[in-house]
């Protein structure tokens, strides 16, 4: 059954929260972390220190009602303490739990369960949930908007922490329950009358498999252990296999062991002639180097795993998934009561993450930025949303019109007179935000359109005449913006505060008779030679300018992101040489410049040309004045053409090795597909479209550079 070994617990008014891990955790145990916080703070801000700790549950997220959310990873080499982020200002606390004897496959039996209370009041109940499977922990958390409070404990209950910090009061609480069914409510009594949010959750109880197995020198093991165990043997030597995760192991007559051992790297065990045994596992090794004529015996501790050998004796072993012994000898028959499951090197599909999709109010106001108001959620059946390197998101999301809230579909009918926004949560964290654009029915679906916020910039023109005498390039961007912002209701909310400079300084004049597009003239900027990439941080709404490019080189080293057959569901792949894919030579033209007529401006490629021979590409760009610009333009349109074009892909799936909390556009990734006909090296993303199933799971389309 399901039991907490130890818990640690932490307060903070500031944006992180510290937290030691709890004493004597192990790896493999399964940590918990909840987090709460008050009501003034944003569930957005509510952040684990990284991939590894994946969201079980976010509380309601309504107004005026404490914040609670609970992560979940199992512990693997864990440091000594984690820093969880928030809101900066409004208080908040967090404990964390450490559990063993959960089912290591599906930890998690019944999500949170949440139920808020207001007005204030001292008794606070955590919602009945029904277990179906027997043996499981119910875990409850109360959470109140109190200073220095305090709950008492439910009766049947243990509790593990009841902290307070200058206005959030949590107390967490377990129950080990041997049967199903409903659980009832259970109420906890707060020292001071308060809202509260609380919550209940079951974690499920290990299960267990039962192996017995022996050798003969002739004979060969195949053992499938929950989750993916294979064994072969043949030879003379005597092995012993504990498996952890995704464990395969066979030995050949001259005794020599490799292990693949899914989350960890390579693992290698190798027994020679004299029967010394060596296991490297990741940072740990483990030797046993006293061992005596026919017999050795050595204890490997992997995960709570055993592992010994004898060469004159037969064992019998019952299997507990994470905590096994096996060992062969040579005068046994073997028998083996397991389903064979045939060891893959290909990676398991990751749990689907939690997508949660909200619109949003943007309510101008006359002077600063907007107000934004979470209307309600909305049921979604499928979303697709895509990213494309200085360009504004877009996101289209798929429901019922029947599941859609009174309020939204009042919004809906007056789009033009309700501005509206679209958020997408993933896991917690907002990766898309931006103006809800349109919506259209198909029988009773109903799909919404939403741009990224940097589609903002569309709606923007240059008010007042702007003049650059060697200007930085990001304070050009900065600038046309600010000038639209300060402009009665003319504030979208992006932050362009925290842009720094680039280095690179421009000459630039931008007449107000012209009629400049913000959006367009940023554009235009960053196409340049020694340009730069621009978006808004969907979570932030910042505006972020790179220079010279946005991304990092994840091609290599210890956390590369490697796409290959283990990824890629589609094969197809473009490669071409065609008119436009080419060019040695580039001919650009602008608008008309006076008296000398309209801008023209030639680039060339002399190398590519002796190689392949002389090959042309043409643009025209009417809304340039300037000859500097166009020569830029050109030359910019030239460079993207000094090599075939090749299009990867397109489709692949997210796997915990390339989970998209890893990567964004403007990375460089390792690509691996066709070695044969030269697909394979670093590709740097363009582009990244997103689509994410009613049951959570993502596939991904990336475009490269």
């Amino acid at each position: 059954m399901p039991s907490v070994l130890a818990a640690s617990s932490a307060q903070s008014t500031t944006a992180s929260l510290v937290v030691d891990a709890p004493s004597g955790l192990r790896d493999g145990q399964l940590l918990f972390a909840v987090m709460s916080m008050n009501s003034s703070g944003s569930f957005a801000d509510m952040t684990a220190p990284s991939s590894t700790w994946e969201l079980v549950g976010a509380g309601l997220n309504t107004s005026g009602r404490p914040r609670v959310k609970v992560w979940r990873k199992s512990a693997d080499f864990e440091p000594a303490a984690y820093t969880f982020s928030k809101s900066d200002g409004p208080s908040g606390v967090i404990t964390l739990l450490a559990l063993d004897g959960f089912d290591p496959a599906a930890p998690i039996h019944i999500t949170p369960s949440y139920s808020t209370f207001s007005p204030a009041t001292t008794s606070h109940v955590a919602p009945s949930i029904s277990p179906t499977l027997p043996n499981t922990l119910l875990v409850c958390v109360f959470t109140s908007n109190s200073p220095s409070g305090s709950h008492s404990t439910p009766s049947g209950m243990t509790e593990w922490a009841d902290i307070s910090a200058a206005s959030t009061n949590h107390s967490v609480c377990t129950e080990a329950r041997a049967g199903t069914g409903s659980t009832g409510t259970r109420t906890a009594t707060a020292s001071s009358s308060a809202v509260a949010s609380t919550l209940s959750m079951a974690v499920a109880n290990q299960t267990t498999t039962s192996v017995t197995a022996s050798d003969t020198a002739s004979g060969s093991d195949l053992v499938g252990l929950e989750p993916v165990v294979a064994l072969g043997d043949t030879g003379t030597g005597s092995d012993s296999v504990s498996p952890g995760t995704d464990l395969a192991v066979t030995d050949i007559a001259t005794g020599s062991d490799t292990v693949d051992a899914g989350q960890w790297a390579k693992q290698a065990a190798s027994d020679a002639a004299a029967g010394s045994e060596s296991v490297a596992l990741d940072r740990t090794t483990f030797a046993d180097l006293a061992e005596q004529g026919s017999g050795d015996e050595q204890t490997a501790i992997l995960r709570a795993t055993g592992l010994a050998d004898t060469a004159t004796a037969t064992d019998s072993a019952a299997a507990v998934v994470r905590s096994t012994t096996l060992a062969d000898a040579a005068s046994g028959v073997d028998d083996v009561r397991v389903v064979d499951i045939p060891f893959t090197r290909v990676l398991p599909l990751r749990s689907g993450p939690v997508y949660d999709l909200v619109v949003v109010a943007r309510v101008p106001q006359v002077a600063g930025p907007p107000a934004f108001i979470e209307v309600d959620p909305i049921e979604w059946k499928q979303i697709r949303y895509g990213n494309t390197l200085s360009q504004p998101q877009d996101l289209e999301a798929s429901c019922l019109i029947s599941s859609v809230t009174d309020p939204v579909v009042q919004r809906l009918r007056r789009l033009s007179d309700a501005a509206t926004e679209l958020w997408l949560y993933r896991n917690g964290k907002i990766v898309f935000a931006g103006p809800l654009v349109g919506w259209r029915t198909s029988g009773e679906s109903l799909t919404l359109s939403a741009r990224g916020l940097l589609a903002y910039l569309s709606l923007m023109v240059i008010t007042k005449d702007l003049r650059f005498d060697q200007v930085d390039q990001f304070s050009f961007v900065t600038t046309m913006i600010d000038q639209w912002q300060v402009l009665d209701y003319g504030n979208f909310g992006i932050d362009t505060s925290t842009v720094g400079a680039s280095g690179v300084k421009r000459d630039g004049t931008y007449l107000r008779d012209e009629l400049h597009n913000v959006a367009q003239r940023v554009a235009e900027l960053g196409q340049r030679i020694n340009g730069f990439d621009a978006e808004v941080d969907p979570a932030t709404r910042k505006l972020q300018l790179w220079y010279p490019l946005k991304g990092v080189d994840r091609s290599s080293g210890e956390d590369a992101i490697v796409v290959d057959a283990r990824n890629i569901t589609s094969g197809d792949t473009l490669c071409s040489v065609a008119a436009g894919d080419l060019a040695s030579e580039a001919f650009g033209t602008g608008t008309s410049s006076g008296a000398s007529g309209t801008l023209f401006s030639a680039r060339e490629n002399p190398e590519l040309r002796a190689r392949y021979g002389r090959c042309a590409v043409t643009g025209t760009w009417s809304d340039v004045s300037e000859q500097t610009t166009l020569d830029a333009h050109t030359q910019a349109l030239l460079d993207a053409r000094s090599e075939a074009l090749i299009v990867p892909g397109p489709d692949v799936r997210v796997t915990p090795d390339a989970d998209l909390a890893n990567y964004s556009i403007g990375d460089t990734i390792a690509y691996d597909l066709q070695a044969q006909l030269g697909i394979t090296g670093a590709f740097r993303i363009r582009h990244q479209r997103v689509s994410v199933s009613s049951t959570g799971q993502e596939s991904v389309t990336l475009e490269f550079v």
